[in-house]
């Protein structure tokens, strides 16, 4: 079914009959009495109906049946409202022989569209309960689709030079035009007085000398629940020979709308506007605006642009929470600083503005402002550095927000800061007189620190020199308190003084460590029998030590006893008097052998395995 200019009264109200709409022929913007969200009288109170405006097959919106389908047979345009976003703007402004002549309101009752020739008729679809449009070639609508919005709901997308505009087949953005909201707040209170912008500058070569501007800002208290916004006045600036023309300012304004704004290169137009939250809008709720421009005075590569903003309806604010920005830690020097956020939340976590936020304890940082007032995104930053030596670490600063609550509201962030580069180190023996096994160990540890003495975790260091131990890792990395721990063992008893060395730190650092001997295992001779004449006590006297299984010398031992045995041709011939070892020698100082001969040995007897002493002669005394 079709509805045009030639349309029969009769018809027409039969098709009025059939979509449950008014006939009366007004316009869906008349003026009627208004209440101070500026909304007419039919639709307050009023709520979408079952039938739906179709665009270009692509995008529907919900006609306000409150409003009515209204056709003027006279001028042969039709009239109804529609729940938007949604505004068109005839490109040429002679169009011969429309087909029809289509003006729209939206659910604040602001003209969207105007007069607007559709070079074919509107189409009743009975069973999808739509009207469908096709926008003509010399047309462009701006509403919003999963592409975004803009121009057949497509988003404009940024060009290499930072604003050029793309958008469909039959529009070519030249990054002529740009479009933008100014000081719009993420975070508005009820009853809040707003001041804001939309600019819309020219960046092309040429003079967009008829550029089509819409503003679109939600008012319909039944339409739009989440929030509203009171209409009040907006002021348009010209700059760099611009002119605002049909885009005047006024009071109680309605929508921001103009069709013959002239913007020559490097020009452009502001509107300044001011509004208020309205007192029913809801907290968490959003408030969206919308605008866009196209430019209507070249046939080709017609320039435009379009933008969006949100604003959400916060409560007043009732608890408090910070963070720790800092991407890198900052160091503990005195000099770097942590930035830390406190944010000012409602009861539904919405940041809250103008809150007061006070330090309420330092724990021992310098703060260069002890209190803050929260910004438009409901946030104070605090910086904070350390001060004097040895403090890297974690701190814990808390906030308080002295006016929200009885008692206000208290907060606090664990806050880290690290050492700077090593800049000096030590050694330390911490487990000292292991056993020479080879298999017990003793610890070193070496503590890295910067130039401040903090201890620096991730430091490398290496062992330089072992000064003959067994180390089980030749290097390793500093702990969180700085300190790389370094095991080694040896089979040789003694003291040990191995060196270490870290790459940013000049020179090297020592630690003595100590390895004791293990229990007693064998004897060894340390001075072996000499000939002798026969009577005469052998000089230099016997020494036989008792030593580990390693071969060291067991200077603990003052208990093993020495049975020694002297042998003639390994033939046993006498047994001297037990010694038993001091320190773990035995001194044999008074042994002698009266008769004199040759292949004399001492065969020694103990706890531990025998051993032999080398042979010796034993000379005659001639009278």
């Amino acid at each position: 079914m079709r509805l045009n200019n030639k349309i029969r009264s009769s018809a027409l109200k039969a098709l009025a009959i059939g979509l449950g709409l008014s006939a009366i022929a007004t316009t869906a913007s008349a003026s009627v009495a208004v209440d101070e969200l500026d909304v007419p009288d039919y639709l307050r109170g009023t709520q979408p109906s079952s039938l739906e405006l179709l665009i270009d097959e692509n995008k529907s919106f919900d006609i306000i049946s409150a409003g009515g389908l209204n056709y003027d047979s006279g001028t042969g345009a039709v009239f109804f409202d529609v729940l938007g976003p949604l505004f068109c703007f005839q490109l040429s402004d002679n169009l011969p022989n429309p087909a029809l002549l289509l003006s729209l309101g939206d659910a604040n009752g602001d003209s969207i569209v105007e007069t607007f020739p559709l070079d074919s008729t509107l189409q009743y679809r009975l069973f999808s309960n739509q009207i469908a449009m096709t926008v003509p070639d010399d047309g462009a609508c701006f509403y919003e689709s999963d592409l975004g919005f803009g121009i057949d709901g497509i988003e404009p997308a940024d060009s290499a030079g930072g604003s050029d505009r793309i958008f469909t087949d039959r529009f070519v953005g030249s990054s002529e035009l740009q479009i933008e909201f100014i000081d719009v707040p993420s975070f508005v209170r009820v009853g809040e007085f707003l001041n804001y912008s939309i600019e819309v500058s020219n960046f092309g070569t040429q003079t967009a000398s008829k550029v089509g501007i819409q503003e679109l800002y939600p008012r319909n208290l039944e339409l739009y629940p989440d929030g509203q916004l009171i209409a009040g006045f907006f002021a348009c600036v010209e700059s760099g020979g611009a002119n605002c023309a049909d885009a005047t300012s006024g009071l109680n304004s309605t929508s921001i709308r103009g069709k013959n704004v002239s913007i020559p290169p490097g020009g452009s137009v502001r509107f300044n506007i001011s509004r208020r939250v309205f007192e029913s809008s809801v907290v968490g709720g959003t408030i969206d605006l919308y605008a866009g421009a196209v430019e209507r005075s070249r046939e080709a590569n017609r320039s435009w642009d379009a933008a969006t903003a949100t604003m959400t309806v916060i409560g007043e604010g009732q608890t408090i929470a910070a963070s720790f920005e800092n991407t890198a830690l900052p160091v503990a020097n005195g000099i770097d600083q942590a930035q830390i956020r406190v944010t000012a939340l409602d009861n539904l976590k919405n940041p809250t503005p103008d809150v007061t936020i006070e330090v309420s304890d330092a724990d021992n940082l310098i703060f260069t402002q002890t209190s803050g007032v929260t910004g438009v995104d409901g946030s104070v930053v605090f910086l904070a550095s350390t001060s004097g030596a040895e403090q890297a670490g974690s701190f814990l600063p808390e906030f308080v927000a002295p006016e929200i609550g009885n008692n206000g509201a208290n907060t606090n962030v664990s806050v880290e800061f690290v050492a700077d580069l090593p800049a000096q180190f030590s050694a330390f023996t911490t487990v000292n007189n292991a056993v020479a096994d080879g298999k017990d160990v003793g610890i070193i540890e070496v503590s890295v620190f910067d130039a401040l003495s903090n201890p620096v975790e991730n430091a490398l260091v290496t062992v330089q020199n072992p000064d003959g131990l067994t180390f089980v890792q030749s290097s390793g990395t500093t702990d969180q308190s700085g300190i790389a721990v370094f095991t080694a063992s040896s089979t040789d008893s003694g003291t040990f003084s191995p060196t270490f060395a870290q790459l940013n730190i000049a020179g090297t650092t020592s630690s003595e460590i100590s390895f004791t001997p293990g229990e007693p295992a064998q004897l060894a001779f340390v001075v072996q029998p000499s000939d002798v004449a026969a009577g005469e006590i052998i000089t230099p006297a016997v020494v036989i030590q008792v030593l580990d299984a390693f071969g060291n010398l067991v200077v603990a031992d003052d208990s093993s006893v020495i049975t020694l045995q002297l042998r003639q041709n390994s033939i046993g011939q006498s047994f001297f008097p037990d010694a038993v070892a001091v320190d773990g020698v035995v001194t044999f100082s008074n042994l002698s052998v009266d008769t004199a001969g040759t292949n004399y040995d001492l065969r020694v007897f103990s706890d531990y395995p025998t051993i032999t002493s080398d042979t010796f002669e034993v000379f005659r005394i001639f009278q």
